[in-house]
């Protein structure tokens, strides 16, 4: 990175000594981390859950117990077939669809109506805010409408004021109103829940009975309406029967097309069949008539005897003659073989026959004329016949066409007959239903008193309590985590400050210091204590940081006051001087000098301020600390201007002048964030180490502290997270030097 280039807020900085991180291990880490923070926080999370879970109990036992009976009604498709008669109202088909609807209908105002009417609820404070603060935990919005009006009488008037009632108390029954249909048995569950288990069952069963009425009131309804409907209707189709039978009546009458028999056909047409029937009778007859008229008057043109004709042999009178005849025959054959042919008895009985013979002749002559006379008549009654024939045929024309219009007619009166006919059958068939409704549900299981309450579920909200008063706990603990912006493990140093870490530096207290000495005559006391091994460990980084040319002029410099970086460094010379190495602290921090005293030296009068202004020499301005062989320049007065003294070429030869004498120059500088000074003395010294106290530095102060390095390109080998509490540092991070200090504590001397 280049002196001008600033490192971007969402990434982390980069610079010199950048830590190599393997992303693949994040979700292990996420897991553990998550494991350390609910670990040290551990008696917040336990504080929070305990206070929750005893409010939470509190609460529960402070419920009212609730008690739900439940009745189960099944839809039955089995129907008892009485009549063979197809009913107004079909049966109900048990699918999902249906049993949804039926149940919509059970918490319809007409089935728990009817309940609450029957069961007198509205005067029951469970279901009636009005009478009291006993009702229901939940209200709707018409029950906190009802207790406004409550407490307000005069806004609302009394018909008003009862009908926002009646909503509130039938939304209440509502509520504690629950319907489960169950297609798979084709049955519907109906379950109520009230403070009062008896109350409960009997409300649950009161609903199921009052839907099985509900059912048959319908079909009852249906059918009634049906009747009605029917009998409306049937009086309408007698009218139009009576009608439409008169206008064919009438029509028959107005164009004489009355029947003449069952047979049906018209007047005419009967007058017409007969008259052919004569007609042709007439026909025969005169034809019969003219042949035997012919037939004897041939027989007279040729001179034949028309005695001997069939009319005239059958003529009675002709007959009595011939008798005579034979008879006067028979005497002459008797008188004449008596007497002679002159005897007067024999010309009696001549003339006699003769008398006979003319009488015979006068009488075949009326029957030839009696024939021809026939002969005549018939032919005029042909040609009657003919005429009458030829009237009704041209009458008959005009009636078939009034016949077309009489055959619509009643063809519009036999379907009027038929429909009403129909109608009739349906009539008495729904008339007889009326008494044979059968519901299509029945009950098959009564609710039964619940002997425990459905709710609260004690145990179950009391689980669930636990595992949400140890989820708030966690939050809690989580969100306290998120809210702590200081540093703890060497981890977070290097994805959050995108910096080497080199070390910790375990924290040591007061009591193992020795009391007001400091650390590092515990350093002194405890050679081969974690505590001297994190600055030989910190001493090799440095080293193999740069094997060709190690560091010798090393800086300890922090983000803020306070966290520890005086001690660091003194202490880090002290390990370096016990390690053989000649070493000096030079105390640049101008403004709040703490080496000298760190050390646990006197007060001096003369130091590196007096030294650069040409006052002093270097061995006089010098201390030597005797336990731990540490040479020491110190800070015995401020300046009014520390960054330009420090920038000073006095202060680069001081540098180049210790670096010749000494193995190991240690320089304690200001914080970065409240002065200048420390970024002017980094360009003197080979390295920069940064201090990040435990606990304690906010991110972003290191943040922008180390940025102030990069800006200027300024040398930094890492951070160094000091005054770590190894005991807590295991719960921060897993993976973390600091996780694994109870297994190797035991290679230390503490």
């Amino acid at each position: 990175m280049s002196s001008g280039e600033k490192p971007r807020e969402s990434e982390p900085m980069r610079g010199y000594g950048v830590a190599p991180f393997d992303a693949s291990d994040g979700a292990v880490l996420d897991i553990h981390k998550l494991l350390a923070i609910a670990r040290r926080r551990m008696w917040l999370v336990l504080i929070i859950t305990a206070a929750l879970m005893a409010v939470a109990t509190a609460v529960i036992w402070q419920i009212t117990p609730r008690y739900t009976a439940t009745t189960t009604v099944m839809i039955d498709t089995r129907r008892t077939q009485i009549v063979d008669m197809p009913s107004v109202l079909s049966d109900l088909s048990p699918n999902a669809v249906v049993l949804n609807a039926q149940a919509e209908i059970i918490r319809s105002r007409a089935v728990t109506g009817r309940v609450i009417e029957k069961l007198d609820l509205s005067s029951d404070p469970e279901f009636n805010p009005m009478l009291g603060a006993s009702g229901p935990k939940l209200l709707s919005p018409r029950s906190w409408l009802l207790i406004f009006v409550r407490d307000n009488a005069a806004v609302l008037s009394p018909e008003e004021r009862a009908r926002v009632e009646a909503e509130a108390v039938f939304d209440a029954v509502r509520r504690a109103l629950e319907i489960v249909p169950r297609a798979q048995v084709a049955s519907i569950d109906i379950g109520f829940t009230s403070t009062d288990r008896g109350k409960a069952a009997l409300i649950a069963n009161a609903v199921a009975d009052a839907y099985v009425v509900d059912q048959l009131e319908a079909k009852f309804q249906a059918t009634r309406q049906a009747t009605e409907w029917l009998d409306a209707r049937l009086a309408e189709l007698r009218v139009q029967l009576d009608e439409s039978e008169r206008a064919v009546e009438i029509f028959r009458a107005e164009n004489d097309l009355l029947s003449a028999n069952t047979e049906g056909g018209t007047l005419n047409d009967q007058q017409l069949s007969e008259l052919n029937s004569q007609l042709i009778t007439a026909r025969a007859d005169l034809a019969a008539k003219q042949v035997r008229y012919q037939r004897l008057q041939q027989l007279v043109r040729q001179g034949g005897s028309v005695e001997t004709a069939g009319e005239v042999m059958s003529s009675g009178v002709i007959g009595g003659l011939r008798q005579q005849q034979a008879e006067l025959a028979r005497r002459q054959a008797e008188l004449s073989s008596r007497y002679g042919p002159r005897h007067p008895e024999i010309l009696k009985v001549d003339a006699e026959q003769r008398d006979l013979a003319r009488e015979i002749a006068n009488e075949t002559g009326r029957i030839l004329e009696n024939v021809r006379n026939e002969v005549d008549i018939a032919a005029t009654r042909v040609q009657s016949l003919e005429g009458s024939l030829d009237g009704l045929r041209q009458r008959a024309s005009g009636d078939n066409q009034a016949f077309v219009q009489l055959r619509a007619l009643e063809r519009e009166a036999a379907a009027t007959r038929t429909l009403y006919e129909s109608f009739l059958t349906r009539f008495r068939q729904t008339s007889e239903q009326e008494d044979l409704q059968t519901p299509d549900a029945r009950v098959i299981s009564e609710a039964r008193v619940p002997t425990a309450p459905s709710y609260p579920k004690t145990r179950v909200l009391l689980a669930a309590a636990l595992i949400l008063s140890i989820g708030a706990g966690l939050a809690c603990a989580l969100a306290l985590e998120l809210l702590d912006d200081s540093i703890h493990t060497t981890a977070q140093v290097e994805e959050m400050l995108g910096v080497v870490s080199l070390g910790v530096i375990p924290f040591v207290g007061s009591k193992e210091a020795g009391g007001r000495e400091g650390p590092h005559s515990y350093l002194l006391k405890k050679p081969l204590s974690s505590y001297s091994e994190a600055f030989r460990s910190l001493r090799t980084a440095l080293t193999l940081s740069n094997v060709d040319h190690p560091p010798r002029v090393v800086l300890f410099t922090s983000a803020l006051p306070g966290e520890g970086k005086t001690t660091a460094a003194v202490s880090f010379a002290i390990s370096g001087a016990r390690a053989g190495m000649r070493t000096v602290v030079v105390d640049c921090d101008l403004r709040r000098p703490k080496v000298a005293a760190a050390l646990g030296l006197p007060r001096p009068t003369v130091g590196l301020v007096e030294h650069l202004a040409r006052q002093v020499s270097l061995e006089e301005a010098m201390l030597h600390h005797e336990a731990s062989g540490v040479d020491c320049i110190p800070v015995a007065a401020g300046t009014s201007n520390p960054a330009e003294l420090l920038s000073s070429q006095h202060m680069r030869e001081l540098m180049e002048q210790l670096k010749l004498q000494y193995d190991l120059v240690v320089v304690d500088s200001a914080p970065v964030l409240p002065v200048s000074d420390t970024l002017t003395l980094a360009r003197l010294v080979d390295t920069t180490l940064f201090i990040v106290r435990w606990n304690e530095t906010p991110k972003a102060a290191a943040r922008n502290a180390l940025r102030e390095f990069f800006n200027f390109g300024l040398p930094l080998a890492g951070v160094v997270l000091a005054q770590v509490d190894m005991s807590q540092q295991r719960k921060y991070g897993y993976g973390d030097s600091g996780y694994y200090y109870g297994n190797y504590s035991g290679y230390h001397s503490n």
